[in-house]
């Protein structure tokens, strides 16, 4: 198992996660801001982040153990290079793991989609799709998951802004057309 630098290490205290697994791999590809999230989302959930080596990281993923929960990726990667996302995730579900991938859309007209390649959980950023934004175009990111995910999801992520005065408020991040539909059946 990879034993290199890690993001953050939890307190002893922390008690682990229900399925037992404490870590997240995540590929130095990956953004430094996306990074720095997972890192505190590891923080808060007492989850130890563990940044994966840029070259041939993927060979050392059979190595993984029980205690791995994901690992993350991006496609393309921070500096411009193509992952081997099927690698990646074969290997990550061999040891029990999910494969998250954070992409840009516009990269997958050409490169087979994360779904295809056996990712879990594909995320990212949508604008390049629409208008640019000084011209009032829409921006907005995307969130997917297997099906056999679908049923864990939140029906609604609330996030947080600032009005044009700077107050604070909370804006309807997601809302699933689900919670609509079929209400007995919402998540």
């Amino acid at each position: 198992m990879y034993e290199g630098p890690a993001l953050w290490r939890p307190p002893a205290t922390v008690a682990k996660l229900a399925h037992g697994r404490e870590r997240f791999v995540v590929s130095r590809g990956v953004h430094p801001t996306f990074a720095r999230v997972a890192a505190d989302a590891g923080e808060a959930w007492g989850i130890e982040v563990v940044e994966a080596p840029l070259n041939g990281w993927a060979d050392e993923l059979p190595e993984l153990d029980e205690r791995v929960s994901a690992i993350v990726v991006q496609q393309p990667n921070f500096l411009g290079a193509v992952e081997d996302l099927a690698a990646l995730s074969g290997r990550a579900r061999a040891a029990g793991a999910l494969t998250i991938c954070s992409c840009d859309p516009l990269p997958l007209a050409l490169l087979k989609p994360p779904g295809a390649c056996g990712v879990d959980i594909a995320v990212g950023e949508g604008q390049t799709l629409g208008n640019r934004l000084d011209f009032g175009g829409p921006s907005f990111a995307f969130f997917a998951v297997t099906e056999k995910l679908m049923r864990r999801m939140p029906g609604r992520i609330a996030g947080e802004t600032r009005d044009v005065d700077g107050k604070r408020g909370f804006v309807l991040t997601l809302q699933t057309r689900e919670q609509h539909i079929r209400r007995e059946r919402a998540t």
